[in-house]
């Protein structure tokens, strides 16, 4: 079965949010010396956040219901990585709000599970609406 094209653009723009976090939370802090220190880390977050995406471009035929689960999916991880952007930025800015910071760090540990189930039940609707 080919890969789905959307599952690879969706991809790609899922791998680049913790690189834009780390962007976001280290330069709007004044601390633009820490982009990019752990290297490793971040290529680890981005193929975890972009896994699910390449899991149901593998698994599922290209259908509109797939694209729209593909797309769907992508704005919701790249909401959740906002919060986590947002959150980041408040701890270091204000050194208060860790408990957030934890709970949204939690959640981003088992979010993948979560939006490839989410993904797969929006992508078996209309199971005969063919996409490219």
């Amino acid at each position: 079965m080919a890969l789905n094209k959307t599952s690879l653009i969706t991809a790609a723009l899922v791998a680049a949010l913790p690189f834009l976090a780390d962007v976001f939370v280290f330069g709007a802090t004044g601390r633009a010396a820490r982009i990019l220190e752990e290297p490793g880390i971040l290529i680890f977050n981005a193929g975890f956040a972009a896994s699910p995406f390449i899991l149901i471009g593998l698994i599922m035929a290209a259908r509109k219901s797939v694209t729209r689960a593909l797309w769907i999916g992508c704005g919701l991880t790249a909401l959740l990585w906002a919060a986590y952007a947002g959150a980041g930025w408040s701890y270091h800015i204000h050194e208060k709000g860790g408990e957030i910071s934890i709970a949204i760090f939690i959640l981003m540990m088992v979010w993948p599970f979560i939006v490839t189930i989410l993904m797969g039940v929006i992508g078996k609707l209309e199971p005969d609406r063919v996409s490219d």
